[in-house]
């Protein structure tokens, strides 16, 4: 009997100990803040949009009842612009620049370190900056308090964030309510910059280039007379002198000269007329065949059939009279496409032609139809694009893969451990990088963008939901964002 009190005498100081750190945070007194601040910044997102920013941040941390409050700021001004879409341009009007916004703003902010094994130089303290002011304004952005799960508090090294351990966390908070904020190393980890207004200015630039270039190739000729007798040459030439002869004299000779070059313009503009008229001809006349050898083509593969010979239990083609075509040789066989079908010999996948012979002997895991002259096919882990002689157009290096329509394909790939999504076209060059999910529309007129930020939490929540157009060729059209109510469809059987 003594010995149990005992046990539980010694039970209790260990008891209070560990609920410690949590006793200490839940009072109101504990917080630390700190402010910081960093000129001419480069920043850049991926879109290949790049700036250089002057910011000054600001953060609060404080605890309620043992939970973590996290609460920063920022204002920022812009100093220059250095790329768009990942072409460097040069200087920017102020009032263009003023127009330049920061979207979805992640800062991270140093604390120090604590006892977990890291290889960095200490915890971060990450934090969303909220909506953003404009540029040059000095107001801070708009933000309200977040109370994150200690397992996400705090992180270390790198974007996206590696989180501590809750312990760590908890500690990491005590250390900040002592000892304060470190003195530098403030990171702006990831941002969306919108350059609409400079790409806007960019554009009208290039049109009035385009348009001083015609007003000067518009020039008449009889403005240039003018311009030799008035003695006006742009290209520093001699000015023309008159001698003996009389104006008129002058006057004739330069309007016979006038009248041979126009003519001899208007000869040059009539063989190139005729050139671009005869390409052009030959071009529809080409495009015109290879549209008959396409529906030749549609018209073979969709005579030839898949069907399973029910004896031997292996597949060939037969026509749709019900005559075998290709004998059955196959494991499986699929429908014809752009003269090539695949068929599987029971473990990898090959190609064949319209008389059953291999084209593409098989040694690929897995594989789609050819579209337009190219197949994605899996081999090991990883999908890649060949052409219809089994060579790569485009090396094994996508996580899924789809067939190309109109010149591009959606595909997806890892990074860092995350799976990604582009379009990309025949050549592999990346049309379009998506940072959510991408998907093709069900019209097939082109591709969306969709991010969903839920601004409450429960089984009825809250969303807003952006969506980005892109058309079909893989240009970025636009956005547009609404804010709806939405059930989760794992709560609607305990609601209903």
């Amino acid at each position: 009997m003594i010995k149990h009190k005992m046990l539980r005498f010694l039970a209790i100081p260990i008891a209070i100990s560990a609920l410690l750190p949590m006793a200490v945070l839940a009072q109101n007194k504990t917080s630390a803040e700190a402010e910081f601040s960093r000129r001419f910044l480069p920043i850049g997102d991926d879109d290949g949009d790049a700036i250089t920013i002057d910011i000054q941040a600001k953060v609060r941390v404080s605890s309620l009842f043992g939970e973590p409050l996290v609460n920063c700021g920022a204002i920022w001004d812009i100093r220059s612009v250095n790329s768009v879409g990942g072409k460097p341009i040069g200087a920017v009007p102020a009032e263009v620049m003023k127009q330049v916004r920061l979207n979805i703003v992640k800062l991270s902010f140093p604390t120090s370190r604590g006892t977990f094994n890291i290889p960095s130089d200490g915890f971060r303290l990450p934090c969303d900056a909220g909506a953003m002011a404009n540029p040059g304004s000095g107001k801070y952005s708009f933000n309200t308090p977040g109370s994150p799960q200690w397992s996400k508090a705090v992180a270390y090294w790198g974007f996206p964030y590696n989180y501590v351990p809750e312990s760590e966390a908890k500690n990491s908070f005590l250390r900040l309510f002592e000892h304060g904020f470190a003195t530098s190393g403030f990171e702006i980890d990831s941002v969306q910059i919108d350059l609409n207004a400079v790409k806007s200015w960019l554009r009208e630039q290039e049109r009035e280039k385009e348009k001083q270039t015609a007003e000067v190739a518009e020039k008449t000729d009889e403005e240039e007379l003018f311009d030799r007798l008035a003695g006006v040459d742009e290209s520093k030439t001699k000015k023309p002198t008159i001698g003996a002869g009389s104006w008129d004299e002058v006057w004739n000779n330069e309007q016979a000269r006038v009248t041979q070059e126009a003519e001899t313009k208007r000869k040059k503009e009539a063989e190139r007329k005729r050139i671009a008229e005869a390409k052009a001809k030959a071009e529809a006349e080409q495009q015109e065949k290879l549209r008959e050898e396409r529906l030749a083509l549609v018209k073979q593969d969709e005579a030839l059939i898949p069907t399973k010979d029910e004896t031997t239990g292996l597949y060939g083609y037969k026509d749709d009279q019900g005559n075998w075509l290709i004998e059955p040789k196959f494991e499986y066989a699929w429908r014809f496409s752009e003269g090539l079908a695949i068929v599987s010999d029971g473990k990898l996948k090959g190609f064949v032609d319209y008389i059953g012979n291999w084209v593409i002997r098989p040694r690929f895991l897995n594989a789609g139809p050819f579209r337009e002259g190219l197949a994605h096919v899996k081999e090991d882990r990883l999908w890649g694009y060949i052409d219809s002689d089994g060579k790569w157009a485009i090396r094994p290096e996508f996580e899924e893969a789809s067939v190309f329509e109109r010149g591009v394909a959606l595909v997806e790939f890892n990074e860092r451990n995350r799976r990604r999504s582009k379009l990309i076209n025949v050549d592999g060059r990346t049309l379009y990088r998506a940072r959510y999910e991408l998907k093709r529309k069900r019209d097939g007129s082109g591709y969306q963008e969709i991010q969903v930020k839920e601004l409450t939490k429960g089984c009825r929540y809250r969303a807003r939901i952006t969506t980005t157009e892109i058309d079909a060729l893989g240009n970025r059209k636009g956005t547009k964002s609404k804010v709806g109510n939405f059930r989760r469809a794992l709560c609607l059987s305990r609601i209903r």
